[in-house]
């Protein structure tokens, strides 16, 4: 793999540790690596000859932005799920997902992680599904990178697995897909939802990924409904409550949602350094009670909260520059201005985003030694004009439409707005194909239906 000069940047957010931001900046990347990062004048003297030159004049260059949950194999019921609350919403995806076929499948992680990328995303993180082949198939055609987990249960779903099947499950996609796309597919496992695992099945797993040194996902205390339903099934425990007395607490544990929390399991979080994925734009469509949760308490106390976008029927986008303007809404809930900066947002997104995969080590920051994932955004348009605090405009203003190029592993991915590795047609079309077949089986085109009428 050649080489590659990206010139005379306008900006250069590195996101390192001192958060520096260079003008008229320069990046060398060879094979998967950056080699240097600085003035551009400075790193030009050390490109080899032959290097891939991109002039990034009107550009500014960041590190990619991280989707800490997304449901890859979900797609098909965009537009069906209107004016559902999350307890038939999430058994409608979930029959979804059971009934569509491996093509519909297929389709649905090519074209969401398609969208991903053309809106600047390096990371996606599905939280757990069940057409694990396809997910991978997919993924390693697009080359984005990934974390990917199987979905395990042995209560309450409509896959019928026994504790023995879904831990011969875990451990079969375990051995089966770790290291995938040299490196570019990590895997973990995924308690699908708080309510839907019994202890023992979460006890097995918790020492399957010490055994294995991967990170385990759960949905947790998403809305009242499903605490309710925890409390319920586990004699009046809470569902971090009961982790915690399991024993699964601990920083390679990411939860997602954690909306419907006590004084005490937020200090338990905190406590543990658990991981947060919150899914803002998923949470305030479904009304699971995003606001009223303990999400700015947690914030200011240190927790690692990320952001994912949910699943496609709820959030219908996938746009992360678009979730990041979303935390702003606590603003106003809170009667409070300055709450989430544009700078606390874009670490919460990136820096948060990686820390809650374990992968800062690599990712999410241009330095010198780490992986060569980053985002070009074109800076010649409405939206970033006038220009006078980068960061301002990028949180608060932009969207994935600004995104130029992308590049991964040192390989572009997307150049003047368009996908290299697939036809992106192709693709929208099968998508749509195969997506109203699997929304028609499910039984979701009714709901679906236009409320207007059509001539």
């Amino acid at each position: 793999m050649a080489a590659v000069f990206i010139q005379n940047a306008r900006y250069v957010l590195t996101m390192d540790p001192d958060r520096a931001i260079i003008k008229d900046g320069g990046i060398l990347i060879e094979g998967d690596r950056i080699v240097r990062v600085g003035k551009s004048s400075e790193v030009a003297g050390t490109a080899p000859p032959g290097a891939k030159v991109i002039d990034a004049r009107d550009r500014l260059v960041m590190p990619g932005l991280v989707n800490t949950h997304v449901h890859l194999t979900q797609l098909h019921d965009r537009g069906c799920t209107t004016g559902f609350f999350a307890p038939t919403y999430v058994a409608k995806i979930h029959h979804l997902e059971n009934v569509q076929d491996r093509e519909a499948a297929y389709y649905s992680v090519l074209c969401q992680c398609l969208e991903a990328l053309k809106t600047g995303t390096t990371i996606v993180v599905d939280p757990g599904g069940y057409a694990i082949e396809e997910m991978v198939s997919a993924i390693e055609t697009l080359g984005i990178r990934a974390l990917l987990s199987r979905s395990l249960t042995d209560l309450g779903t409509e896959v019928q697995e026994t504790t023995e099947d879904a831990v011969r499950a875990g451990k079969d996609f375990l051995d089966r897909y770790q290291g995938a796309a040299g490196g570019r597919i990590r895997i973990g496992l995924s308690l699908r939802g708080d309510r839907m695992v019994s202890d023992e099945l979460a006890r097995r797993v918790s020492r399957m990924a010490q055994e294995y040194g991967v990170g385990i996902q759960s949905h947790m205390a998403a809305c009242q409904a499903f605490v309710d339903k925890h409390k319920e099934t586990f004699h009046g425990l809470t569902p971090v409550e009961r982790f915690h007395r399991i024993g699964l607490l601990g920083p390679n544990l990411l939860l997602t949602h954690c909306n419907i929390l006590t004084e005490r399991e937020a200090g338990l979080l905190r406590d543990h350094e658990v991981k947060i994925a919150r899914c803002p734009t998923s949470e305030l469509i479904l009304a699971m009670g995003m606001l009223h949760g303990r999400h700015v308490e947690m914030h200011r106390d240190g927790v690692c909260q990320s952001l994912g976008s949910g699943g496609a029927g709820a959030s219908n986008f996938h746009d992360m520059f678009r979730v990041m303007y979303t935390l702003i809404v606590h603003r106003d809930y809170h009667l409070d201005a300055t709450l989430f900066s544009p700078e606390e947002i874009l670490e919460i997104c990136v820096t948060n985003g990686v820390r809650a995969l374990q992968w800062e080590d690599d990712l999410g920051s241009l330095e010198s030694g780490k992986k060569a994932d980053m985002i070009l955004l074109d800076l010649i348009r409405p939206e970033w004009t006038p220009l006078l605090n980068p960061v301002a405009n990028l949180v608060m203003g932009a969207t994935g439409a600004s995104v130029d190029t992308v590049i991964i592993d040192g390989r572009i991915l997307v150049e003047g707005g368009r996908v290299l590795t697939v036809d992106e047609e192709d693709v929208l079309a099968l998508t749509q194909e195969t997506g109203s077949r699997a929304a028609e089986k499910a039984g979701l085109l009714a709901n679906g239906r236009l409320r207007w009428p059509v001539r």
